[in-house]
């Protein structure tokens, strides 16, 4: 009998076991669905950087209001109150054309080529003139932080040489000018001061590398020289004394708000004002 009672008690042990096992593998699969059945919201992360959406110029020679419009941070136009208008064109990351029309009707077209992500040439189209235009500029790169390249007139004439050094921001610290057809002819080398400050257009993707190659992007409609790449420009100078300089007061995040602006060669004076989307 006690040997019965023994094998009993061994059997209710077991069962005791593996009722606990089975409990707990219940326990932990019931916890398992109750995660799965009530997900936690996922973090948001903003991923669309600041970028400028208004831009306000008044000098005492004209004046005008901009907006630009992107998808996400690529520029898709810029909209002058005075009818300019700019149009961009992306392949990936790189901006193969700027259109410019002025009250709806095409003025000026810009195609970029690239090659190992770089801009070789621009190829111009003048549509102001009849018949149209077409002149191409191609691009040399001497080293990492210097560029050279023949630049033209409206009229597809080759008018300066152009030798552009850069530092590690992109910015322009050093141009020398030379006329093309003239022997003889110094450079005229102009050198330039920037802040550690953000650029307006910094974070507008593929337009910095656009600007490096040509000074008359955005025509006029950025509202600030195209001298800076990641920073702002301070001051420009040449064997004379300055040409222009600029007084900045910045937002929170370092960005400009408004710029004055004294281009002592042009007798230019102007107050620049941005809004951006942050």
């Amino acid at each position: 009998m006690l040997f019965i009672n023994t094998n009993i008690k061994k059997l209710q042990m077991k069962k005791l076991i593996i009722g606990f096992i089975a409990l707990a593998i219940t326990s932990s699969c019931n916890s398992s669905n109750d995660d799965i059945s009530t997900p936690t919201n996922p973090t948001k992360v903003e991923t669309v950087s600041v970028l400028p959406v208004t831009v306000k110029y008044v000098s005492n020679k004209s004046e005008f209001f901009a907006t630009y419009s992107y998808s996400g941070d690529k520029i898709n136009e810029i909209v002058g109150s005075d009818g300019r208008k700019l149009v961009y064109t992306y392949n990936g990351d790189n901006i193969i054309k700027e259109e410019f029309s002025v009250n709806g009707k095409s003025r000026f077209i810009k195609d970029f080529s690239y090659s190992n992500d770089k801009i070789m040439s621009i190829k111009y189209t003048n549509k102001t003139a009849s018949p149209e235009i077409i002149y191409t500029k191609n691009i040399q790169y001497l080293d990492a932080n210097h560029i050279k390249y023949d630049d033209f007139s409206v009229d597809g004439t080759p008018s300066l040489q152009y030798d552009l050094y850069y530092d590690n921001n992109w910015n322009e610290t050093k141009r020398e000018i030379r006329k093309i057809g003239s022997t003889g002819n110094p450079a005229t080398t102009q050198v330039s001061t920037f802040d550690n400050k953000n650029n307006p257009i910094k974070n507008i993707k593929g337009y910095v590398k656009i600007t490096r190659v040509d000074s008359t992007v955005g025509l006029g409609l950025l509202g600030y020289h195209n001298k800076g790449g990641n920073n702002n420009l301070l001051t420009t100078t040449d064997s004379v004394g300055i040409l222009i300089e600029d007084k900045i007061d910045y937002n929170i995040n370092s960005y400009p708000l408004s710029i004055m602006s004294t281009n002592i060669f042009d007798n230019i004076g102007a107050k620049i004002e941005y809004s951006y989307n942050k």
